[in-house]
């Protein structure tokens, strides 16, 4: 045994580990919630009782407030459970929120503006926010569809278009494992800490399908575990050319708050591997 440690001390959990058991425990007794980890979208209560006891609250989303919310239910049950990938139902994720600030913030940039403002553009892997979706709708000319593989999850979602009256923006299920045959291409396409599982980096498979040929794709993951890397390495970069962005600075607040710690419950001490979010820029190679 390691100098230093206990027997009790090694069967402790992991940090990772308590936060899937928070997300599992979430998802069993209905105690999910709209709660930022780090605060980065200013907001109020709702003032309607039914949405307020819903986490109903107003978000600013780059100027333009709407209200989020979760009307999933009081519990799910064992084969909701068992279904597609339901850790987007437990919480709004870290990625999520630092890639639609991302989203937000950019929109002063010219040439970042010009990429999003009249395209189509896809959200996939949403969870029951579809937030970065929802901050992209906000860009002039856009049309959005925002996506998740779990029923739940985009029902939640198409509550929340509802609710807003964003004609500019259709929720609805897609699966990338088992993509349609016959797809529309989009401009760009956001994805969220989406190819922690192995068996979802067939994403890059869907991404190659539905991304127009001058598109790009925004997708935000910590490293955890080396479960980025591995998904990287299966890019082809005969097909695809990415730049990976390591440094906090890409998301503005990253800086701040990683030294504030996490919020909500979340271990009290910042983890860079577990937590920390990272951009993949990806575009297609083109053929000269």
């Amino acid at each position: 045994m390691t100098s230093g440690t206990n027997g009790s001390d090694s069967k402790k959990p992991t940090q990772g580990k308590r936060l899937w058991q928070k997300a599992f425990k979430a998802l069993k007794t209905g105690e999910t919630t709209f709660d930022e980890p780090f605060h980065l979208f200013s907001g109020e209560a709702h003032p309607d009782p039914v949405i307020h006891r819903n986490g109903g609250r107003y978000v600013d989303c780059g100027g333009k407030r709407l209200v989020i919310f979760n009307f999933l239910g009081k519990q799910f049950s064992c084969q909701d459970l068992s279904s597609t990938d339901n850790t987007g139902n437990a919480r709004l994720w870290l990625s999520e929120e630092c890639l639609a600030y991302y989203i937000v913030k950019q929109a002063h940039n010219v040439s970042f503006h010009a990429k999003f403002a009249n395209r189509r553009i896809l959200e996939l892997g949403s969870g029951k926010t579809g937030l970065a979706g929802l901050c992209a709708a906000n860009y002039p000319g856009t049309t959005v569809h925002i996506t998740d593989g779990n029923v739940k999850a985009v029902e939640n979602v198409q509550r929340i278009v509802e609710e807003n009256g964003l004609d500019n923006v259709e929720a609805y299920r897609l699966d990338w494992t088992r993509p349609p045959q016959s797809v529309e291409k989009f401009d760009v396409i956001v994805a969220s800490d989406c190819v922690y599982f192995e068996r979802y980096h067939c994403i890059i498979d869907c991404m190659e399908q539905m991304l127009t040929e001058m598109g790009t794709v925004y997708m935000a993951a910590p490293y955890r575990k080396g479960s980025l890397e591995a998904f990287l390495s299966k890019v082809d970069p005969k097909k695809w050319e990415y730049v990976l962005v390591e440094h906090p600075d890409w998301c503005s607040a990253i800086e701040k708050l990683r030294t504030g710690g996490m919020k909500h419950g979340s271990p009290t001490e910042f983890n860079e591997d577990l937590h920390l979010p990272r951009l993949v820029i990806l575009r297609r190679v083109i053929c000269q």
